[in-house]
């Protein structure tokens, strides 16, 4: 693209669509998306990747369309791309919230969650703790960075004005799921194992002593244990969160490739 004109209608033009892109990227990439960010940063965040990836881009290869409807349509294109790029690196990093909910479920801790009547519902504990480790490792990994040069490697495979392959964008979505959830279940092992040697344990002391009540002992037993073996494993779940970022480039190659 001859940059000269940068500031002409063409550049506008690029400089429109690409932050098209990232806005959609920024919308719904891990960290970035949801409620995590002010409206503001989360703009402002967008026109930086925007402005990154402005040197990769080029002019559309039907052209730039010179009515107003025409580019918006496009730009809402380009939403649905960036979109889908930052919802494939949300389903990766769902890993951290599914390690969560297994170890929360499995130590009975979402019984205190379920009702909070005067704040509404309540974190959980574990998931808590999984959230927090796992964003300092995603942060630590590079994973804001690599979202933000996600768009412009998208421009590789995907230029702009190009429409999403939905049916390879649906197949690697589910298999980042898949992929998410077998990473989880064995990121919880540890926990859910000690948990089910606890209530075994205490299941063959009730047999051999009938008056000891098992209901009222195995929960606190199992959150003290399991909240143990939790703080013992968390060196091995940063280790496990750590491939997040490589992974998520992985399987973007799905949506933009």
């Amino acid at each position: 693209m001859d940059w000269s004109g940068v500031l002409g209608m063409p550049g506008l033009a690029v400089f429109w669509l690409l932050l098209a892109r990232a806005g959609g990227l920024v919308a719904t990439a891990p960290l970035l998306g949801g409620g995590n960010l002010p409206g503001p940063v989360r703009a402002l965040v967008a026109v930086i990747v925007a402005l990154g990836a402005l040197p990769a881009a080029a002019v559309p290869a039907g052209g730039v369309p010179s009515a107003v409807v025409p580019l918006v349509a496009q730009a809402a294109q380009e939403v649905v791309v960036g979109a889908a790029l930052g919802f494939m690196a949300q389903v990766v990093y769902a890993v951290v919230d599914i390690t969560g909910g297994l170890v929360d479920t499995q130590l009975g801790l979402t019984i205190g969650a379920q009702v909070d009547p005067v704040y509404g519902p309540a974190g959980m504990a574990a998931g808590d703790w999984t959230q927090t480790v796992g964003a300092l490792a995603y942060l630590a990994a590079g994973g804001v960075e690599m979202l933000a040069a996600a768009v412009a490697l998208s421009l590789r495979h995907l230029p702009l004005g190009s429409p999403l392959d939905g049916v390879t964008t649906a197949q690697a979505l589910v298999g980042a799921l898949g992929w998410a959830f077998l990473t989880a279940v064995s990121l919880a092992l540890p926990v859910v194992a000690a948990s089910v040697v606890v209530a075994v344990a205490l299941g063959l002391v009730g047999r051999v002593m009938p008056q000891f009540n098992v209901l009222q002992g195995i929960l606190p037993a199992q959150v003290l244990v399991g909240v143990g073996v939790l703080l013992l494993v968390t060196p091995l779940l940063v280790a496990g969160f750590g491939p997040l970022v490589p992974e998520t480039m992985s399987r973007l190659g799905g949506v933009a490739g």
